[in-house]
């Protein structure tokens, strides 16, 4: 480095600034200074900045299981307080003087709290304790954070991460169920969770996650052991009771001789207490809160003016406006969901014909509309119009986002004149 006078100068280490040559001490709000310090605040930044002082005395918390400790300055200066710096205290000019700082910090501590827990008293003072209790808070709050982080990937997962299916329909002509083979695939996740449901013969479903099968239709679980132990104690206990029933009545046979004549005796008398409860009931119907009795033609009457006032009532209700927009708005509701749920893309051939040639040109018309739509250009459709026949085989895919449902259901559900329809109905009720 060349310098203003055209010499060239290096600098040496002990002049370089780097950030080791400063120390993080952390000074005590009301700092105890003794009384022989001139100017604090420059002894302060000096052992800030590690700069060597001779008559300066520090008065520090230990970090061992004494109180406090005193020592000069110019210890500082060693590398160890660069990373574990002392908290101050007090500041003193000479030994003697850090004694006289101690002993005052003593009797207050005495006389403040009866005790000489000095490390408890400067924490609270300096509010360590709020220090880490907020820090605590703090890595609380982060975990808090963290927490809601997760809950929130999973509930966008769960909504944007669309479900996407694909199928495969292999129909023969012929209505039998041999002819016909459907092969469905879903999946959710990048394929976490997967669904498969397959008809040839007989219909199979297998739900995967990952590599481990949750549900398969062909191989059902097998009974759990504690059902199993069930089953048998339930066993061994009714074959104990008949058992013991047996044995007692081949004990003593007298004995089920007269049960069974008791039994005998007592039976016609239960038919007379039912016909006396079904007496109580008819008279308790028909009489009313004053005691007297109405007649059967006149509760016919009450009962068919009731339904014939309900049906008024939803007649009118049907007629209303709120009914009519409601119905309209769930319809194009419903519509929408349709579109939207329908595979997004279909190619494969059909041939269609009907005993009647004018409802293969019906379904034709259909078909045609349908195959308009976007990603259905592949469609291939032959109607046969003079045979019945019926031969496809199509292959598509599509995808469902739950966004996209939800966000109907909740236009449903602020829907005015569905929740006034709904809440006419339940004051009708």
């Amino acid at each position: 480095m060349i310098n203003r006078w055209g010499g060239c100068s290096k600098l040496q280490p002990p002049y370089t600034f780097s950030a080791e040559r400063f120390l993080c001490m952390k000074f005590y709000k009301k700092l105890y200074v003794g009384e022989m310090v001139k100017n604090p605040r420059k002894v302060k930044r000096k052992l800030n900045r590690n700069a060597g002082l001779v008559n300066i005395y520090i008065i520090a918390l230990c970090k061992g299981p004494d109180q406090l400790e005193i020592y000069p300055s110019y210890v500082l200066m060693q590398p160890f307080y660069r990373v574990h710096s002392p908290y101050v205290i007090g500041i003193a000019s000479s030994y003697e003087e850090a004694v006289e700082i101690v002993r005052t910090i003593v009797e207050e501590s005495l006389h403040e709290n009866g005790d000489c827990d000095l490390k408890n008293i400067f924490w609270t003072r300096n509010g360590y304790m709020i220090n880490s209790i907020l820090h605590v808070l703090a890595i609380i709050g982060i975990i808090i954070l963290c927490l809601l982080g997760i809950i929130l990937l999973l509930l966008s997962a769960v909504l944007f991460v669309p479900i996407r299916y694909r199928f495969l329909i292999d129909k023969e002509n012929g209505w039998e169920k041999e002819k016909l083979h459907i092969d469905v695939k879903v999946g959710w996740l990048l394929g976490l969770i997967r669904l498969r449901v397959k008809l040839e013969s007989a219909l199979v479903v297998r739900i995967k996650l990952l590599c481990f099968t949750l549900f398969d239709s062909q191989n059902p679980k097998k009974e759990s052991k504690q059902s199993k132990k069930k089953h048998k104690t339930s066993s061994h206990s009714k074959e104990r009771k008949e058992d013991s029933g047996t044995s007692k009545e081949a004990m003593n046979p007298e004995v089920a001789k007269q049960e069974i004549k008791t039994s005998d005796v007592k039976s016609p008398d239960k038919p007379e207490k039912k016909l006396t409860e079904t007496n109580k009931m008819t008279v308790s119907e028909e009489t009313v809160s004053s005691g007297e009795k109405i007649p059967i033609w006149k509760k016919i009457w009450y009962t068919i003016k009731k339904f014939c006032d309900k049906i008024n009532y939803y007649i009118e209700l049907i007629r209303s406006d709120e009914f009519k927009n409601g119905l309209s708005f769930l319809w194009g509701r419903l519509t929408e969901i349709i579109i939207y749920v329908l595979p997004t893309k279909i190619r494969g051939h059909v041939v269609f014909g009907f005993s009647e040639p004018d409802k293969t040109g019906y379904v034709l018309g259909l078909l045609c509309i349908i195959r308009g739509m976007k990603g259905y250009d592949n469609l291939d459709i032959q109607p046969d119009f003079e045979q019945e026949i019926f031969i496809a085989k199509l292959q598509g895919r599509g995808r469902i986002r739950l966004v996209t449902l939800a966000r109907h259901a909740l236009a449903v559900y602020r829907d005015k004149n569905l929740r006034n329809l709904l809440a006419h109905i339940k004051q009708e009720e």
